[in-house]
């Protein structure tokens, strides 16, 4: 008997025709509502919505920004020291640590804050740290919000702070040091990031702050189009791990068909050359 399908078959015209074999063939897979079809990604450059912002698969990407430099003249008339900036740069870390993590699961050897390489600061790297920023070295710092729009997920998070923040760097030939939390206490899942330095690196003209909104927009786009890939390919190794599946039951059930086709070829042949029906066969053999 030949067989159903070959090696040359298209997957889904396998994996279609090879419902009508057999009832008991089912696919059965967390990925099943996924087609390679509907699983498209096209990178820009900037994705720059009507408004002049920046989004990301439509939604907005909203990144709020202020910062502190020792000497500049503030809103009250009063002029920033480096005391306050440190005290203040302080205070926001603190907030930073204290809010959002509620995801996270209690360890307590480790606070809330991760470094420019994307691991959680230690208890006493944190309070060296903050330590470090109550000890008037730092002309300025930066407090920074980042809200992609997108619901990623902690550790994509991670990964977007850290290239985004590398990529203007760059850009910018801008160098600080930065950390960051991760809250998800919100509908939006968000970033704080915290930057301390010079003067010259922590201000921000508004060609620079519109690259760094930019670098979030495509970093943000980069992410889901990794994670779609991953969606595919997982998608594809399950989806052939069941056409595999599928041939071998569609293989078992030919071999019974053929067994099946030779004892119907063997009863014609008795009958034809003996002129007995298997009825007979069978009643002679009980005999």
């Amino acid at each position: 008997m030949a067989l159903l399908f070959n090696q040359n078959d298209n997957k889904a015209q396998r994996l279609k025709l090879s419902k009508f074999s057999s009832k008991d063939i089912k696919i059965n897979t967390t990925y099943s509502s996924v087609n390679s079809n509907s699983i498209s990604f096209s990178m820009k450059n900037e994705a720059r919505n009507h408004s002049g912002g920046y989004s990301c698969n439509g939604q907005t990407v909203v990144v709020k920004t202020n910062f502190e430099i020792a000497g500049k003249l503030k809103k009250d008339g009063t002029r920033a020291t480096r005391s306050s900036v440190g005290s203040h740069a302080s205070a926001s870390l603190n907030y930073m640590n204290g809010h959002g993590a509620e995801d996270l699961q209690n360890d307590y050897d480790l606070s809330n804050i991760y470094d420019e390489e994307g691991n959680r600061l230690t208890q006493e790297e944190y309070k060296d740290f903050k330590a470090e920023l109550n000890s008037e070295d730092n002309q300025a710092f930066r407090r920074i919000v980042i809200s992609p729009g997108q619901d990623l997920s902690r550790e994509e998070m991670v990964e977007l702070v850290k290239n985004t923040m590398n990529d203007f760097m760059e850009q910018a030939d801008k160098s600080f040091d930065y950390k960051f939390a991760i809250h998800t206490d919100t509908d939006n899942i968000h970033a704080h990031v915290l930057a301390v330095g010079d003067a010259k690196d922590i201000n921000m003209t508004k060609s620079q702050l519109n690259m760094l909104k930019s670098s979030v927009s495509e970093n943000t786009h980069e992410i889901i189009h990794n994670r779609e890939q991953s969606l595919e390919k997982h998608f594809n190794k399950s989806l052939d791990t069941q056409i595999e599946k599928i041939d071998k039951n569609i293989k078992e059930l030919e071999n019974e068909l053929d067994k099946d086709m030779r004892i119907k070829e063997i009863e014609e042949a008795v009958e034809q050359a003996y002129g007995l029906k298997q009825e007979d066969i069978s009643h002679g053999l009980s005999l």
